[in-house]
């Protein structure tokens, strides 16, 4: 998401200054296991195109549009797409991949807004510790495992209750996930960075 695009502001509507985006970019192209083609400019905004441009704050709420999307995603990945080359029927198999979330973004789509890390279940101690981290980081936290913790941890009114030192029992899940797919980002900076 962005802001401050006083561009796009219409009377009477505080949500039009901001503008929160999904694009998508081709990163390669593989052929019978080798790669035939891969992004020379990966980063460049000149290799993505929007699949949602939508006014407003990145908010829970607003970002809740993300989950169908995803869905479709992983409906994608499980079927190949069956195109005609030159008269010849080629199955083309597609992986996607969601990158590249700001940290609000993140929380708001895993419901992990209480969690240090994504990627872990490290306590923020734990984390600063040198020898701790020196072994290896684990990048034990899926998706699917968030889900099961959420399950476990609903009450009636389908919310997740929070208190203050509860960490131990959620794991910093604030809210049920609101995607359908894994996110490979890294969003846990750990040790030096933070």
């Amino acid at each position: 998401g962005s802001g401050s695009h006083n561009i796009f502001h219409q009377r009477g509507s505080a949500e039009t200054n901001n503008i929160t985006m999904g694009m998508i970019c081709p990163l390669l192209v593989k052929s019978k296991g080798e790669i035939i083609w891969k992004q020379p400019r990966p980063q460049s905004p000149n290799t993505h195109r929007p699949i949602v441009l939508q006014l407003g704050k990145e908010t829970v709420e607003s970002l809740k549009m993300y989950g169908p999307i995803t869905r479709e995603m992983a409906d994608i990945e499980k079927t190949p797409i069956k195109l005609i080359v030159k008269g010849h029927e080629v199955n083309v198999s597609v992986k996607i991949r969601i990158t590249a979330l700001d940290r609000k973004a993140a929380d708001a789509v895993t419901g992990l807004g209480g969690a240090f890390c994504d990627l872990c279940y490290m306590f923020p101690e734990e984390a600063h510790n040198v020898a701790e981290l020196e072994d290896a980081l684990t990048m034990s936290r899926t998706l699917e495992g968030t889900k099961e913790l959420v399950a476990t941890l609903l009450v009636g009114s389908g919310e997740v209750p929070t208190k203050q030192g509860d960490w131990d029992t959620r794991f910093g899940v604030m809210r049920p996930p609101t995607i359908e797919k894994e996110i490979e980002s890294t969003q846990g900076l750990h040790l030096l960075l933070r």
